[in-house]
């Protein structure tokens, strides 16, 4: 099943083309590395495809609906874009993972504590991590939040922007399985931008270079 669909999208800005005839299809199960050198417009592609950037020319099809079909705040809850350096809104890392429960979009869904729980242990993390005040935090575990936050909102499909940048090696990898068991077990899809090469090839089974 095709759950996001990109049809000759292009890019430019002011008089310099970014990228242009782009095509690809993720369907579930799929992680499909972006890749391309600084400044290509990779994270340009990722906030296009997350309906945070507008799109100037080609068709972004998701579920086989044009992206202009959905409400945003409907498709943005389905294509949860993680950026390299995540902002939040309130003072700990529990209040923090529960606050879009409180958002209209997901008032059908219920915060689960024991499937936070599960994401902790597999990033080797227990409950305290949860009290922690997200002022103090370092860069690799405001990944791991970004990380959490998503999780538990189930979308169909994680757009993922240098989203283990920050961590070392070891915690990246499990952030890496994390991922991988989350898009099997849940037939989900996901679009990454890595400048570790290595990483790209560990993890997606498709590619694209701009």
């Amino acid at each position: 099943m095709v759950l996001l669909e990109a049809i000759d999208l292009a890019k430019q800005i002011d008089d310099r083309v970014l990228w242009q005839g782009i095509n690809f299809s993720l369907e579930a199960n799929d992680i499909l590395a972006l890749r391309g050198p600084s400044g290509s417009g990779k994270t340009v592609m990722l906030r296009t495809l997350a309906g945070l950037e507008p799109i100037q020319s080609g068709q972004i099809l998701y579920n086989n609906k044009p992206q202009s079909d959905y409400e945003m705040p409907v498709y943005r809850s389905n294509l949860i874009y993680l950026q390299q350096r995540p902002s939040f809104a309130s003072k700990t890392v529990l209040e923090s993972i529960q606050r879009p429960f409180s958002f209209r979009v997901h008032q059908n869904k219920n915060y689960d504590a024991n499937l936070v729980a599960k994401y902790l242990k597999s990033l080797a993390r227990d409950d305290d991590f949860l009290t922690k005040e997200v002022t103090k935090l370092s860069g690799g575990e405001e990944q791991i939040v970004a990380l959490l936050r998503a999780l538990i909102l189930e979308p169909e499909v994680l757009l993922l922007d240098e989203a283990t940048a920050s961590l070392d090696q070891e915690t990246s990898q499990k952030f890496e399985q994390l991922i991988k068991d989350y898009i099997t077990n849940n037939k989900r899809a996901a679009i990454w931008i890595s400048h570790d090469q290595n990483q790209s090839r560990r993890i997606s089974n498709k590619e694209i270079n701009l």
